[in-house]
């Protein structure tokens, strides 16, 4: 979400598949530039800024003439088209691959944003739950606990530990409301930013690899990876240079295993199986999906592009039964701030009427 002369510029993955969508179905439009001249047509509209803005960077190249004209506006917005999305859509491009790859990079993103929506849709929920309860916490910090705290100011709390802490506490948030927001904010951004970071994302998709009521945060990794796997194969990218380039979709953790079998396939020419039996980070990919990399290699390209639409679609349903009990445990995470925060001012009210007796 940008800001740009005071226009609200929004886009999500949604988006994406409509884009996509719009351009296949005026396929019968024939030439490039009407496709592109439609979709501009489309955010107009819709009056909507992020569209038009794609919309008519993709237009514009369109009347420059360029191959790569869909993949070369995506480029221009990293922050709204995965790199990988990008390199799949430019691949196909190339090699005038666009419109058969289309419905089938569609119908993968479409699968993952559902699946994406079911498990951190509750996350959203949890940060909702947080702010009101710091809203709560202030709330009731400066007024009725500011008030309460005049009676035992200026008395020596040390000797109450717990309730001298709370107090100090509370008479920093009463008496510095926006700063205590303002370093709520900072640790929700610092936190955000953290979770971006490779390393701490490795550390979170080991403790999945380990945990079964995590485990589906690895499926939706290999779902992105089957899904960047079947459309680079289908735009004409060789078996092991496709595998090195989807490792990129699928995090630390397991992309440096994948990664590392591409490679291995391309510079060195051997299969799937002579660098598994290596135990270079093998015990990162499943023995269900190792098999299937190795019976994949051996296979048709067309027979190659129906087993990854089937594993695609057993992975995906797999998947959704695991995501609902996972949005269950984010959702009541998401009562913990709330919680926290009622019992630390009924604490706060008990310890009050405790201690006030014995400053008097």
């Amino acid at each position: 979400m940008t800001m740009s002369r005071w226009t609200l510029k929004f886009w999500d993955q949604k988006k994406t598949l409509d884009l996509l969508q719009n351009y296949l179905w005026n396929a019968s439009l024939g030439k490039p530039i009407d496709r592109c001249r439609v979709l501009v047509e489309i955010g107009e509209a819709k009056k909507d800024p992020a569209w038009l803005e794609v919309a008519s960077l993709m237009f514009k190249f369109a009347k420059e003439g360029s191959e790569v004209f869909v993949s070369k506006a995506m480029q221009s917005f990293p922050r709204r088209f995965p790199a990988m999305l990008t390199t799949c859509v430019r691949e196909a491009e190339l090699r005038g691959q666009l419109d058969g790859i289309v419905p089938v990079l569609e119908k993968a993103l479409r699968v993952e944003v559902e699946l994406q929506n079911k498990v951190f849709g509750p996350m959203k929920r949890i940060l909702f739950i947080f702010v009101l309860s710091q809203v709560v916490l202030v709330g009731v910090s400066a007024t009725q606990l500011g008030t309460i705290l005049k009676e035992v100011e200026g008395r020596d709390l040390s000797q109450f530990g717990v309730f001298g802490t709370q107090a100090a506490l509370i008479r920093f948030i009463h008496d510095f409301p926006w700063l205590w927001i303002l370093v709520v904010t900072g640790l929700l951004v610092g936190c955000w930013q953290a979770v971006k970071q490779p390393l701490v994302q490795q550390f979170f998709e080991e403790i999945s690899a380990r945990m079964t009521s995590l485990q589906v945060l690895i499926d939706l990794r290999w779902l992105s990876f089957l899904g960047s796997l079947q459309v680079l194969l289908h735009s004409g990218v060789l078996f092991g240079e496709s595998l090195e380039r989807s490792a990129a979709v699928v995090g630390p953790y397991l992309g440096t295993a994948l990664k590392g079998i591409g490679r291995h396939m391309q510079v060195e020419g051997n299969s799937v199986r002579s660098f598994l039996k290596r135990g270079l980070c093998a015990e990162r990919v499943r023995p269900e999906i190792r098999a299937f990399l190795t019976t994949l290699e051996s296979m048709e390209p067309e027979a190659r592009f129906e087993a990854i639409a089937s594993r695609r679609n057993a992975l995906a349903e797999q998947t959704l039964q695991g995501a609902g009990n996972l949005a269950l445990l984010f959702e009541l995470l998401g009562y913990l701030p709330i919680a926290l925060t009622v019992v630390f001012l009924e604490a706060f009210m008990v310890q009050f009427s405790v201690v006030l007796p014995k400053l008097q």
